[in-house]
């Protein structure tokens, strides 16, 4: 199902270790928030800043919620491109057990058609 969707949609994945706090970003997620490739842990202090302000405690409440137990959360979010214009993206997530860890919490991201952002951003905020 991944790959049907990854087909007509560019997908995201990242991934944040519990133990060391460290989350990892693939090519094409870095590429949604404009910054170059790196085989290492990205700055979440520039990821921060490139998050819409009034998204940014609900995407962090998210992760922090399924870094805290066993969950699953999906959120509607902007990314600021150039400049000061923001595109729309979906982020899911989820806790996962890691043998020998205190696991980590893996997701998705997708940019959002944009007629479809201010629906889909406000049942998700709703709730």
């Amino acid at each position: 199902m991944v790959e049907i969707f990854s087909t007509f949609n560019a997908l995201g994945y990242w991934r944040h270790d519990l133990d060391t706090g460290h989350t990892y970003f693939c090519e094409t997620l870095l590429g949604f928030f404009g910054l170059p490739s790196t085989e290492g842990p990205v700055n979440m202090m520039e990821i921060s800043a490139r998050l819409h302000p009034d998204d940014l405690s609900r995407v962090m409440e998210a992760h922090e919620g399924a870094s805290a137990q066993p969950m699953s959360y999906q959120k509607i979010h902007r990314i600021r491109k150039e400049g000061d214009s923001y595109r729309w993206y979906c982020s899911t997530g989820r806790f996962r057990a890691k043998e020998g860890t205190s696991g980590e919490v893996v997701g998705i991201t997708w940019e959002v058609v944009p007629h479809r952002c201010e629906g889909m951003h406000r049942l998700m905020t709703e709730h």
